[in-house]
C-alpha cells in the first residue's frame, strides 16, 4: 500500500529521513545537493553531482569534496566533471589525486578465441597507434575519448607467423617509423610502421624470442632468446652487432629486458637474477639478487634511477645507482607479467592475475586496484602523455582505459 505521507515522483521535498525521488526537486538549493550526496545511495549521489554543476564554484567545491567521500561510479563521475573544468584552482586541486585511480574502460577489442587467440603483447606508438599481437598483428587508431569513434582493422600486409608460432613481443621505435615483432619460433620481423610494409625477416634465435627493446639513443635493437643469448642488431640493416656474455651467465633464459633512456645500460631478468649490462663494453657490470623465481617483467623510471621487477606474485623496487632493494611485497595472485611507469615517474602500474594495480613509487603503497579482464592480464602499454592505458589478456580482449 502506498504511504500518502511519502513524496511522490515529482513532489518538492522539504526534508525528512526518507531519500528524495531521484528527479524530485529539493528545496534549499545547494544544501539539497549536499543532502542527496549524504544519502550514500549511488542513484541520488549521481543526480546530485550533476545538479552541483549549476552552482558555480560552490558546486565545484562540493564535487571536489565528494572525491574523498564517495566510491565506485559516483567517484568516477565526480572526477570526470572536474577534469572537464578549465578553472585553474580546480586543476590545481586535482593534482593531489593520481589520475590512474579513476581509470575507466572506454573501449574493448574482442574476438573469439578460435579467431583471435590469447593476446600476448600490446604496444603504443608516439601518435597513439595501437598494436596487439597473437598469431597475427592487429592495429587500431586511438584518436578520441569516445569509444564509438575508436577504429580498428587488421593490417592486411602485416606478417603472420606460422600456425605453431605465437608473436611474443612487439616494440615501436620512438620516432614511430619502425616496428619490430618477435615470435616463439625464433624469428624477428622488422616493419615500416607507417605503411605496414615488411622490411626484413630473419631467424634470430634457435628458440623463442622472449623480449625485445629498442635502444633510444642509437639505431639498434636488442633481443633475448629462450636459449640464453642476448643479441644486438642494427635497426636498418638487421646485421648482428654482438652478443652479451658474462662469466656466470651460463646461458640462462632471459624473460624480460628494459633499457635506460641514455641507451648505455641494459637490464635483463632471467632465473631469479637481474643483470645490469654496460652496452658500450658489452659486459655485465653487476647483478641484483633477491627473487626466488623467474623474473617476468622489468620497468625503469623515466629518470633512470629506479627499477621495478616482477616475478611470482612478488614485486621489488630497486635503487639502480646503488644496486639496493628498497621495497619487496606481494602484489598479485599470479605471475607479475607486465610493469609500466607513469611519465612523471611517481607511480607504476602492474598486471599479474586478472587485475591491474597502481602503486606509489616512494612508499610502495597501493593506490588503486580493479578487475580488468576475465583471464590473466598479459601486457600493458601507456601512451606517451600518460592519458591512455592499454591492457591485453589471455581472454582474447584488448581494453582501452582512460581517466
Amino acid at each position: 500500500m502506498n504511504n500518502p505521507n511519502q513524496p511522490r515522483k515529482h513532489d518538492a521535498v522539504l526534508g525528512g529521513q526518507a531519500p528524495p525521488p531521484t528527479h524530485g526537486v529539493i528545496l534549499g538549493g545547494i544544501e539539497g545537493v549536499e543532502k542527496r550526496l549524504a544519502t550514500g545511495l549511488p542513484e541520488y549521489q549521481t543526480a546530485a553531482l550533476n545538479d552541483a554543476l549549476n552552482y558555480g564554484d560552490a558546486g565545484l567545491k562540493i564535487i571536489l569534496k565528494s572525491l574523498q567521500n564517495t566510491t565506485g561510479k559516483v567517484k568516477l563521475l565526480a572526477y570526470s566533471h572536474l577534469r572537464a573544468r578549465s578553472e585553474t584552482w580546480v586543476q590545481e586541486a586535482l593534482k593531489a589525486y593520481n589520475q590512474y585511480e579513476f581509470l575507466q574502460c572506454v573501449h574493448t577489442f574482442k574476438g573469439q578465441k578460435s579467431e583471435l587467440g590469447q593476446v600476448n603483447t600490446v604496444a603504443l606508438s608516439p601518435d597513439n597507434q595501437l598494436v596487439y599481437a597473437t598469431k597475427s598483428l592487429y592495429y587500431a587508431t586511438l584518436n578520441t575519448l569516445k569509444s564509438q569513434d575508436v577504429q580498428v582493422k587488421k593490417q592486411p600486409r602485416l606478417f603472420e607467423c606460422s600456425q605453431n608460432s605465437e608473436i611474443n613481443c612487439v616494440v615501436i621505435s620512438p620516432d614511430g617509423k619502425r616496428m619490430i615483432s618477435a615470435c616463439s619460433d625464433g624469428c624477428i620481423t622488422v616493419w615500416n610502421f607507417s605503411t605496414g610494409r615488411l622490411l626484413n625477416q630473419f631467424k634470430a634465435h634457435s628458440r623463442s624470442v622472449n623480449a625485445l627493446v629498442i635502444n633510444p639513443s642509437e639505431k639498434k635493437f636488442i633481443s633475448a632468446g629462450a636459449e640464453g643469448s642476448i643479441k644486438t642488431w642494427d635497426l636498418h640493416s638487421c646485421k648482428e652487432l654482438g652478443t652479451l656474455f658474462s662469466k656466470e651467465y651460463s646461458r640462462q633464459s632471459t624473460y624480460a629486458m628494459n633499457i635506460i633512456s641514455t641507451g648505455k645500460i641494459l637490464i635483463s631478468g632471467s632465473n631469479e637474477t637481474i643483470r645490469v649490462w654496460d652496452l658500450r663494453a658489452k659486459r655485465e657490470v653487476w647483478k641484483l639478487e633477491g627473487h626466488s623465481h623467474v623474473i617476468k617483467s622489468l620497468a625503469i623510471s623515466p629518470d633512470g634511477k629506479t627499477l621495478v621487477s616482477g616475478s611470482d606474485q612478488r614485486i621489488k623496487v630497486w635503487d639502480i645507482q646503488l644496486g639496493q632493494e628498497i621495497f619487496s611485497f606481494y602484489g598479485h595472485a599470479d605471475w607479475v607479467r607486465s610493469i609500466i611507469f607513469s611519465p612523471d615517474g611517481e607511480s607504476f602500474v602492474t598486471a599479474g592475475d586478472t587485475k591491474i594495480k597502481i602503486w606509489d613509487v616512494s612508499t610502495a603503497k597501493k593506490l588503486h586496484s580493479f578487475q580488468a579482464h576475465d583471464d590473466v592480464v598479459s601486457s600493458l602499454a601507456l601512451s606517451y602523455d600518460g592519458a591512455t592505458l592499454v591492457s591485453g589478456s589471455y581472454d582474447g580482449t584488448v581494453k582501452i582505459w582512460r581517466s
